[in-house]
């Protein structure tokens, strides 16, 4: 007789679970069906608990920005280019568009919304992207921007399956969609923002080599 798989799960309340697979006999086996046993190592276990993780991180920021109110062009129109100085909000008027230019310049307001929107979760999201990407190759260069060692195959195949790569897209997708003008990426004030996204497209890089 073809034996039959059943399972129990057991360890509730942990991180994840441990599986007791027991076999029986079965009356009419199937010829289509197979299984086998693999091996886990811990080291795997434990890697795919660190991107269950990081998938959290990345999972509140998308949700941080799809909250935000899809980009209206009139709504900018007056914002775009303003010069008035607002005292109250350094941010804003510190910094000048382009250094050629005379006068102080308010960021465009759905820019402002998803800076802001952005910023307040990049230092967590940052971290998480870094991580990925000192793991998604092999090399003992500690430098996310300039590693470049041959690609870590069971990291890949975890960050397609488990969709982080979709997360990392909608990361890069969603401030443009949201309003963040391409046209104040070498702003002073967005500089925490683009080097977040340049990561972010590194990893993508890296993670189908």
């Amino acid at each position: 007789k073809s034996p039959e798989l059943s399972m129990g799960f057991g360890g509730a309340g942990q991180e994840h679970h441990v599986v007791e697979a027991s076999l029986r006999g079965q009356a009419n086996p199937s010829e289509r069906d197979a299984l086998r046993f693999l091996s886990v190592r811990d080291v795997d276990v434990n890697a795919v608990l660190e991107m269950r993780h990081v998938k959290r991180i990345f999972t509140q920021y998308r949700e941080c920005l799809e909250q935000l109110p899809d980009f209206d062009p009139e709504e900018d129109q007056d914002s775009t280019g303003n010069s008035d100085i607002d005292a109250e909000s350094p941010r804003r008027t510190t910094f000048a568009r382009d250094e050629s230019y005379d006068a102080f310049f308010s960021l465009p307001e759905a820019t402002e919304r998803v800076l802001d929107a952005a910023i307040n979760k990049s230092n967590s999201v940052t971290a998480g992207v870094t991580k990925l990407l000192l793991q998604v190759t092999v090399d003992e260069d500690t430098d996310p921007l300039t590693r470049d060692g041959p690609p870590d195959v069971f990291v890949q195949k975890l960050l397609r399956e488990m969709m982080i790569v979709q997360d990392l897209v909608a990361m890069v997708e969603l401030p443009l969609k949201k309003g963040l003008d391409t046209g104040w990426l070498m702003d002073p004030r967005t500089t925490q923002l683009r080097e977040f996204m340049s990561l972010v497209f590194r990893l993508l890089k890296q993670s189908v080599k």
